[in-house]
């Protein structure tokens, strides 16, 4: 029951049967629970539909030094140790393709500075990405990316957080600065 979402129709939504996305709406309550769930989940395993805070290799044991190609080889031994088939893409071949039923497309880069990475996912439609797990207090939250990530210079450290002040747990928007991902981008499909 509920398959179209995760199992879980509280917090999450398909809205066109390809794969479901964190949703958040002003009538639902900021609490402990959301918090938690989403202080457990990066960027990496938001994109490929994983729970939890895991690096690209995490899964399958699999070094990564934060190159890009590095990154990418530790994606695709993630996906292979999960039993999913996978292919990468040029860009040129990115903004062409059509998902099929059951296939997800992940967008990533590393930082200028080589010590991180960012990743966001289609649903064929929109992209979407959550920042870092969060650090603190704080618990970032998946964000539509508006346009395109090739249609986008530098993915910048920004977006919405639920934030532990005082026993008491807010929507708070946060900016960052200090990780731009600019530079080449790699494109996976996988299903």
């Amino acid at each position: 029951m509920y398959a179209y979402c995760d199992g879980n129709p509280v917090m999450k939504v398909d809205p066109d049967g390809t794969w479901s996305i964190g949703y958040f709406t002003n009538l639902l309550k900021v609490n402990k629970e959301l918090y938690e769930a989403y202080m457990s989940q990066n960027c990496y395993a938001f994109a490929i539909g994983h729970s939890g805070r895991i690096n690209p290799g995490d899964i399958s044991g699999t070094a990564c030094d934060y190159s890009l190609n590095s990154v990418r080889d530790a994606v695709f031994a993630d996906l292979k140790k999960l039993g999913r088939n996978y292919k990468e893409l040029t860009e040129a071949e990115a903004k062409k393709y059509k998902l099929k039923k059951g296939e997800r497309m992940i967008a990533f880069r590393v930082s200028s500075t080589g010590n991180d990475y960012h990743f966001m996912a289609t649903n064929g439609k929109n992209w979407f990405h959550k920042l870092g797990a969060g650090t603190g207090e704080m618990a970032s939250l998946p964000m539509k990316l508006i346009g395109n990530p090739w249609g986008v210079g530098a993915w910048i450290n920004s977006g919405h957080a639920i934030v532990k002040e005082n026993g008491k747990y807010t929507l708070r928007f946060w900016k960052v600065r200090s990780n731009g991902y600019s530079g080449e981008t790699k494109y996976i499909v996988y299903w």
